[in-house]
């Protein structure tokens, strides 16, 4: 009666400290078990051998050690069968799931990725430009410069450049210098047999070469064809 004893408490302490915190864990170690299991049946048989010791029997002709080894192995196959066979408890539903997608608020396009402009700053700051170069008409100053310019608006220097690359598409030389043959047309339609290079040191250009590179570039002539083509518009006085 006291190995069996021993035998169930060995077979508890088996169950609760090795095999129950491995059921239904996908990743179980079956060497290991199978070691457990192993050693559980040699212990049984050494019991049952020193039980038919005990009685002064053979071991597999004592009834009182065959009962013993029917009850232990019935608990040990159900043991086996419970652990290897049930099925794995359903893992739990995850607050939140990562794969599923996100919604992210609204924001405001970004325009010029390095500075971080939005498209509403970058509006604001051509409307700026445009109205500070019509009304002061800063281009007139033929030593204009970005850093100057930018000073003006109370702008960065970055940031004027920005808005110029993405609105107007064009470096601060030439939106300056489009705005100075823009003024030259408006002063030879005024005067159309005026000097030409009074009249472009007048609008802010500072050399022939620039004079004629940019006029031929928005206008498609150069300054003295551009003239001509004004004299040829002029009407012939009136004759009696």
């Amino acid at each position: 009666m006291v190995f069996f004893v021993t035998t169930v408490a060995f077979l508890q302490t088996l169950v609760v400290l090795y095999l129950l915190p491995l059921r239904g864990n996908e990743s179980r170690h079956y060497p290991y078990i199978n070691a457990l299991l192993l050693l559980s049946l040699l212990h049984l048989g050494i019991e049952v051998y020193l039980l038919g010791l005990l009685w002064g029997r053979s071991p597999l002709g004592s009834l009182m050690g065959t009962i013993p080894v029917i009850l232990l192995m019935g608990l040990l196959s159900f043991v086996y069968r419970w652990f290897f066979f049930a099925p794995p408890p359903p893992e739990p539903t995850p607050l939140f799931n990562p794969t599923a997608p996100t919604v992210e608020p609204e924001k405001e396009p970004i325009a010029y990725g390095k500075s971080g402009l939005s498209v509403g700053q970058l509006t604001e700051g051509w409307q700026a430009l445009e109205t500070f170069m019509r009304a002061e008409k800063p281009y007139l100053n033929p030593d204009l410069s970005l850093d100057d310019l930018a000073g003006r608006l109370k702008l960065s220097r970055q940031r004027v450049s920005q808005i110029l690359t993405q609105k107007a598409e064009r470096n601060f030389y030439a939106y300056i210098n489009e705005y100075r043959v823009a003024d030259m047309q408006r002063l030879m339609k005024q005067k159309p047999g005026g000097r030409i290079l009074e009249m472009a040191f007048g609008v802010g250009f500072q050399s022939k070469t620039t004079l004629n590179a940019y006029f031929r570039k928005v206008t498609g002539y150069s300054p003295t064809e551009y003239q001509q083509f004004l004299l040829d518009q002029q009407p012939e006085p009136f004759q009696i």
